[in-house]
């Protein structure tokens, strides 16, 4: 008796699951997919994002803004389309309708490849709830194919698949499935794939699919993965030498990618993980585990927009660079390889600098930032790299600039200068009479400071010698930042109220000469109304700065990203 209940129990706990499954649309990807995609579409999850800062915005004025300027827009284009290509104005209505059908319930992509020689692939393509009468995507295609050579149909069993009536290589054709749309592109013939499509294996029954929904740090909208090991197994597979190439790059050590988004409060989420095996070697051994905490930072511009920084190193990049250049020259004639192999010899021969001595003076940090103060647009954007020999390091770029006197067609000037006690290079590039200035860099305090122009770099030196202010993390990014660990292997920060200002600020002058042109194009056009612009500081007023930290476990790495916008 009591087996029969606990078959009973394990039945009804399984059975939401199973019939989950069964109703998915993922049902119709296959089994053996190297990449696949879900994401749900925003009707499944509106209430998750009305709570967002985004939603909140949306809610406001923001919001009303965007959806009369796309109605605007629209209307302008239906207009002229009236009046200059009639055929296109059913396109211009059926074509939103059908993008807001995806944008409501989702779409999802898979793509198998069984062969590389000879190519055997297929992506597909499923468009939940696309088969309606609402936004459907059927008439949309056949309009589109119609503008060529027109379609065919053909029945199988009780489906219709409609493919171009032209024959062309690849194999194309979309029918409805039920209440959704399937869309197939590939090797095989478009009548099989339908036949088959129902009772082949698929997708759910795969390890990196049940992976995915084991996932439970937050709500998600759209999963997928990148089944690397198999790509990397299918490229092994065109020739032996291949395979080795593979193995001694160490590619075959990265075994998959995952991601998943969704919305998380005020924040929207995404998590991507890369897994490896372990130790790595090759390419992958060039990243380091070695943490860094936000205090290691350099000082930043006090109006600072956005900022990188990693444990990059540049010695690790320039010993990937030379794996892969003696990696890759097995696949050539060894009369080819030989001249290949000896590259990275010829350029230090040639610039009179060993580049392994260069780039073995740098540390293990990169870092990057901009802000208005620095130059407009990211102009002003500038890049350090910790440096753990500075004599070893100046003497090398000492080398660099004699070598640059020595190009031809081409005249390299380093024009050297001193500022607050601070040597300073600025590189001026002359061709034909004419000069243009390539980029500036200095050393010092333990860093190597290369920007565009000089200004970035006394930004620097001055915010070091105390004599102008520097960023302080605010209330909104401490409280972003809260969320994650205190050490990491890379972090992100972008905050994107300046740039949302910046862009509604010059809002109100396009949009007025927009209103005056098209009332001469378009007479008796109804222009926009000015009053739905909004405010630039109400639009931002929810917003947050974006966060992306990189954590490494040895095993993957993880990257975790939370963001207003």
């Amino acid at each position: 008796m009591w087996r029969s209940r606990l078959v009973l129990t394990c039945v009804l706990l399984l059975a939401p699951t199973v019939a989950t499954a069964q109703s998915s649309p993922d049902r119709f990807i296959p089994a053996g997919s190297q990449i696949f995609v879900h994401w749900d579409g925003m009707s499944a999850h509106q209430d998750a994002f009305k709570a967002t800062a985004l939603g909140k915005t949306l809610e406001g004025d923001s919001g009303k803004f965007l959806t009369a300027l796309k109605d605007y827009v629209q209307d302008v284009l239906i207009q002229v389309a009236a009046r200059e290509a009639p055929q296109a104005s059913p396109f211009l209505r059926d074509v939103p309708a059908a993008l807001n059908n995806i944008h409501q319930n989702g779409i999802v992509v898979g793509v198998e490849v069984k062969s590389v020689l000879p190519p055997e692939a297929q992506a597909t393509l499923v468009f939940p709830k696309a088969a309606g009468r609402d936004g459907s995507l059927l008439p949309l295609m056949r309009r589109l194919m119609e503008l060529g050579s027109g379609v065919k149909e053909t029945k199988v069993g009780d489906r219709t698949i409609i493919q171009p009536a032209e024959q062309i290589p690849v194999q194309i054709g979309w029918w409805a499935e039920g209440d959704d749309v399937i869309f197939t592109l590939g090797t095989r013939d478009v009548a099989e794939v339908a036949k088959n499509i129902g009772s082949m294996p698929n997708v759910t029954k795969s390890e990196l699919y049940q992976n995915l929904g084991q996932f439970k740090e937050f709500p998600t909208a759209a999963r997928g993965f990148i089944d690397t090991k198999s790509a990397m197994k299918l490229i092994s597979s065109i020739h032996p030498t291949a395979e080795q190439v593979i193995e001694d790059l160490g590619l075959n050590g990265l075994k998959s990618v995952t991601f998943q988004s969704g919305f998380d409060k005020e924040a929207q989420r995404s998590v991507t993980l890369m897994q490896m095996t372990s130790p790595r070697k090759g390419l992958l051994a060039m990243s380091s585990r070695k943490g860094i905490k936000l205090q290691d930072l350099p000082k930043l511009p006090s109006d600072v927009t956005g900022f990188a920084a990693s444990n990059a190193n540049a010695k690790s990049v320039y010993d990937a660079v030379d794996l892969f250049i003696n990696t890759s020259v097995k696949a050539l004639p060894p009369e080819q390889a030989g001249m290949a192999r000896d590259t990275l010899k010829q350029i230090q021969a040639a610039i009179g600098v060993d580049l392994g001595e260069l780039f073995g003076s740098f540390g293990d940090m990169t870092v990057t930032y901009s802000a208005p103060s620095e130059g407009p647009l990211g102009m002003g954007q500038i890049v350090l790299a910790k440096v753990n020999d500075e004599k070893k390091l100046r003497a090398s770029l000492e080398g660099l600039s004699k070598a640059g006197n020595n190009l031809p067609l081409v005249q390299i000037k380093f024009h050297n200068s001193n500022y607050r006690g601070v040597d300073m290079t600025n590189i001026i590039m002359g061709v034909a009479g004419q000069e243009s200035g390539l980029f500036s860099y200095a050393v010092t305090d333990g860093w190597f400071l290369m920007a565009s122009s000089p200004q970035p770099i006394k930004g620097y030196i001055l915010r070091a010698k105390g004599e102008i202010p520097s960023w302080k993390a605010d209330e909104k990014l401490t409280k972003a930042l809260a969320a994650f660990p205190a050490e990491f292997t890379g972090i992100g920060v972008s905050d994107p109220r300046s740039a949302v200002q910046g862009i509604i600020s010059v809002i109100p002058f396009v949009m007025n000469m927009t209103n005056t042109l098209s009332a001469q194009v378009l007479p008796g056009m109804k222009g926009f109304d000015m009053s739905l612009i909004p405010h630039s500081q109400e639009a931002t007023r929810f917003l947050f700065p974006n966060v992306t930290i990189t954590t490494d476990t040895g095993e993957s790495i993880r990257i975790d990203t939370r963001a207003s916008f």
